[in-house]
């Protein structure tokens, strides 16, 4: 896992804005790593404001409302942390930005050489909405880095069970280094959890039946398919230094997004740890809408990482 020296805290000032630190506080752990809590004023608010002051010029000045909510957002930001974070604040900065809150997500990130980005998944219940649905899962598409995307109020101490989604593509190693990362400092239980694909099955069984019919066995198959995942899995565990039994394996079939939830709800997950995207050679596990069906539906707190490891 990569050295993490700079964190981007996405804050809308809602109640996910406290665990969102807290998960920051968590992740920088012992080291000198920066926290960057931006807040952004959205363009769509400015775009009212505009519209009501061409009928109330005298009443409304779009300057004066940025510089005004600027300050208020500085205020309220400087207090979370003095009630809740003093002991952190040296290694705390604000920024409050002005714009498309995705797209000034995304560009301070690169900026600023942010090595992770915390964030909430609902944002706001008034008009702003700085960080809910489509922002998000911009984010969620387009960032270099990986995202923590909180999803409840609890903290990342509290975390108690980590399921890790694993395809066995070249994103897999770094998904468990991060996934150990975080299962060492909250002494979590860790479960990788891997899904054979019921479109694949279906796809092998008719090739197979092509050539030899009748001749197929589902069971055959599956189990076969299950050993040599499984025997992947725990060489790749080994690779990453993983203790191979503090560590369980589950392998599924089905849907995978749909599994992969199912898992998550029934297990009590409290953190789903996930790629971006999966396997280049075969139809998608968590490629494209899969991944992004996991990220918007995760009823838990999720951590998308983005690195293959160094070669």
């Amino acid at each position: 896992m990569k050295k993490i020296e700079k964190i981007l805290v996405c804050l809308d000032l809602s109640e996910y804005s406290t665990p969102a630190i807290d998960y920051a506080v968590e992740f920088a752990g012992d080291s000198n790593a920066e926290i960057l809590l931006l807040n952004i004023v959205n363009q769509r608010d400015l775009n009212g404001v505009k519209l009501a002051s061409a009928y109330y010029p005298d009443k409304l000045d779009i300057d004066r409302y940025v510089e005004d909510a600027k300050k208020e957002r500085f205020k309220m930001i400087r207090a979370l942390i003095k009630d809740r974070f003093f002991d952190k604040k040296s290694a705390m900065t604000i920024q409050v930005t002005v714009g498309v809150p995705y797209e000034e997500i995304l560009r301070v990130a690169e900026a600023e050489k942010a090595d992770i980005i915390i964030m909430g998944h609902k944002g706001r219940s008034n008009l702003s909405l700085t960080l809910f649905g489509s922002n998000a899962e911009k984010v969620f598409r387009n960032s270099p880095v990986p995202v923590v995307s909180v999803r409840n109020r609890e903290t990342m101490r509290q975390i108690d069970k980590i399921a890790v989604a694993m395809d066995l593509s070249v994103y897999s190693r770094g998904i468990l280094e991060y996934a150990q990362t975080v299962a060492r400092r909250t002494s979590a239980e860790l479960v990788i959890v891997n899904v054979i694909n019921r479109r694949n099955l279906e796809a092998a069984k008719q090739a197979f039946n092509a050539e030899h019919p009748g001749c197929f066995s589902m069971d055959k198959f599956v189990g076969d398919d299950i050993s040599r995942r499984t025997r992947q899995l725990t060489e790749l565990m080994a690779e990453c230094g993983a203790d191979k039994e503090s560590i369980r394996i589950e392998i599924q079939t089905g849907v995978p997004f749909e599994e992969i939830l199912n898992f998550v709800e029934e297990e009590a997950v409290d953190l789903l740890v996930m790629g971006p995207k999966g396997r280049t050679n075969l139809p998608d596990f968590l490629f494209g809408s899969s991944a992004e069906k996991l990220f918007r539906h995760s009823p838990v707190t999720v951590l998308s990482v983005r690195e293959k490891p160094l070669p």
